[in-house]
């Protein structure tokens, strides 16, 4: 998932538990987002990700920082002042591998924001069995080689998964900002993210952290015209260019209910 979508589905957890969301979501959202942010710092994404090898012989993996180490940190002081593996014999592909949570408790149970970064861990972990179970077969990832699975006929390439991807996560961003503003009122558009969530990225990380890991949160623009305009509705021709769903508003609900009965269960 993308950190646009990490933030909305921890906003509707803490919302559906009658909680003050902005007291809450500034000090959470930092936490929930670095293990997307921190690698503007280390560039791989496999050890924030806790990423096995395909053979299984090898785990990447990183202890993250608490927030003093974090607030002190520079690009070029990271690896000295985290604990990083990358294994080696990583294959090249347009989609990760899988995440393995038990070494990512073992390393970093200890951590403050163990609940936080565990929420990003599951999320991300649903997202990626919902593209590999039930969207395209991804045996042939090494051969750029994805099929999809309700229409057999339809082979995509490695760029066109991404683009594929990148459209349904924006979509499914305006999904959930539709559900948001319907149960509590508030609008997650371009302005809320200025006011809530950059100044939250601003204390707690280096700011050159917080500004590129904001820079990666602008709203697509199309998408920021339609929310602001409160215009949430999955239209036609939507659904005709997602080509890896048959069903889009019933892969963004059960997608959606998992994250965020699962972001609940850690964040009580």
């Amino acid at each position: 998932m993308v950190t646009l979508q990490h933030t909305a589905i921890t906003f509707m957890s803490e919302w559906a538990k009658a909680r003050n969301v902005l007291a809450i979501l500034p000090e959470q959202i930092p936490w929930i987002l670095l293990p997307d942010a921190i690698r503007a710092y280390i560039g791989p994404r496999q050890p924030s990700h806790f990423e096995t090898l395909p053979d299984g012989t090898d785990v990447s993996w990183v202890r993250f920082p608490d927030g003093d180490v974090l607030k002190e940190m520079t690009k070029e002081t990271a690896s000295q002042m985290m604990e990083i593996h990358l294994a080696s014999g990583i294959r090249s592909c347009v989609i990760g591998e899988e995440t393995q949570i038990d070494l990512f408790d073992q390393k970093n149970f200890a951590h403050p924001y163990f609940h936080e970064l565990r929420s990003h861990m599951l999320q991300d972990m649903l997202l990626d069995m919902a593209l590999r179970e039930d969207m395209v077969d991804v045996k042939g990832r090494f051969e750029d080689r994805f099929v999809v699975r309700h229409n057999t006929q339809c082979v995509l390439d490695g760029k066109q998964l991404r683009e594929q991807v990148k459209l349904f996560e924006e979509l499914g961003f305006m999904y959930l900002v539709g559900k948001i503003y319907q149960q509590s009122g508030a609008l997650l558009n371009g302005k809320w993210f200025a006011n809530v969530v950059y100044p939250a990225l601003q204390e707690a990380y280096p700011q050159d952290l917080a500004d590129t890991t904001f820079k990666f949160m602008k709203i697509p623009e199309y998408i920021e015209k339609r929310i602001n305009e409160m215009d949430f509705s999955i239209r036609d021709e939507d659904r005709a260019k997602v080509l890896i769903t048959p069903d889009l508003e019933g892969a963004y609900d059960k997608l959606y209910s998992a994250a965020m009965l699962y972001t609940c269960r850690e964040l009580l």
